[in-house]
């Protein structure tokens, strides 16, 4: 999953608190923010199936 940019529970990322953009001048930081994690599940639908139901957690 690390290879697919997505990080575990527990990665220090997680913990970080969130700021807010001073738009328009952060605008491209902004969407970068909210497109680059489409764009994971994306990379990992290509890696891995998941099958019906399977959500561990769920």
């Amino acid at each position: 999953m690390a290879n697919a940019g997505i990080v575990q529970d527990g990665a220090p990322v997680l913990i970080r608190a969130a700021h807010l953009f001073g738009l328009p001048t952060q605008a491209e930081e902004a969407r970068e923010v909210t497109t680059s994690p489409m764009d994971a599940v994306g990379r990992v639908r290509q890696l891995h199936t998941f099958g019906k139901g399977s959500c561990p957690r769920c």
